[in-house]
């Protein structure tokens, strides 16, 4: 698909990113020379990706509140500017506990 509409956010899946690298590149088998594994000429490339906890990344802004009050009374997750700012936060803590830090838990509260 060449031309949209009206604007449009272009993904890909994780597995499709394989088979835009190049043959050496790729963990399949396909390398292109022999040689070995550190990315030198003929060899294979290092290529890789690193993985995280999802709480430390995804907090989108994409809901109003009253959408967002909405999905949340159904079970979905709200995506809205109140809970990505929270999870920012959350982010954060549970960041510093992954390095030995002690951050209490948030507490309930209602305004």
């Amino acid at each position: 698909r060449r031309c949209f509409r009206r604007p449009a956010r272009l993904e890909c899946m994780m597995q499709d990113i394989a088979w835009l690298m190049q043959p050496r590149a790729r963990a399949d088998g396909a390398a292109s020379g022999g040689g070995s594994d550190n990315g030198c000429e003929g060899g294979r490339l290092g290529v890789g990706f690193t993985s995280v906890p999802p709480e430390w990344g995804y907090f989108p802004s994409k809901n109003d509140r009253l959408t967002a009050a909405q999905l949340s009374a159904k079970g979905i997750p709200p995506y809205s500017a109140a809970t990505a700012e929270f999870a920012l936060y959350n982010a954060h803590a549970s960041a510093l506990r992954a390095l030995g830090a002690e951050v209490a838990p948030p507490q309930p509260r209602s305004f």
